[in-house]
């Protein structure tokens, strides 16, 4: 390999890493989505599966493991996500009525993303809507990049799975 290009494939990785720095910067840290499915299957049971933290590592891709950390009222307040990729997230419960919404807050993570999911659940003992509400912010400018070049509902869209696995739609 000539030394001519090898300084060109330097240059244009450099100018590669500079481009996501510069999306990262300039795109908006802020974002706010949700996703809806209808599921045949009862109110209760989408509540329960999506309520149990720790079992989120049985169904979730993204999740290698859970730490619930304190419980009030036999139910997880504040745990630990494990992910895949070796990040480590703090969630706290903030709301909470029964077979109506859950509502859980990312305190604090190895990516600097603070996140505010809304589970609504609608429905009777035969279907349920459930849709999920995200509010986020980016503050790493790397990793606003990535959302936004692997498409800003994937945490929607992981959580959303999660439920379509283990509750097929008709």
């Amino acid at each position: 390999m000539s030394m001519k290009f090898v300084v060109s494939l330097i240059f244009l990785f450099a100018l590669f890493v500079a481009a996501v720095f510069i999306v990262g910067y300039t795109k908006p840290a802020e974002y706010n989505g949700s996703i809806s499915k209808t599921f045949y299957h009862s109110v209760d049971s989408l509540y329960s599966f999506c309520d149990d933290v720790e079992r989120y590592a049985d169904y979730r891709d993204d999740i290698i493991g859970t730490n619930v950390l304190e419980r009030k009222q036999n139910t997880a307040s504040l745990w630990q996500e494990f992910d895949k990729d070796g990040g480590i997230a703090m969630y706290e419960l903030v709301g909470k009525n029964r077979n109506t919404n859950l509502e859980y807050r990312c305190t604090s993570n190895s990516s600097n993303t603070y996140a505010t999911y809304t589970y609504t659940f609608k429905g009777n003992n035969q279907y349920c809507l459930v849709k999920i509400e995200e509010q986020s912010r980016y503050d790493d400018p790397f990793y606003n990049s990535m959302r936004l070049l692997l498409g800003a509902d994937k945490q929607l869209q992981l959580r959303m799975n999660a439920i379509e696995l283990k509750f097929a739609t008709k």
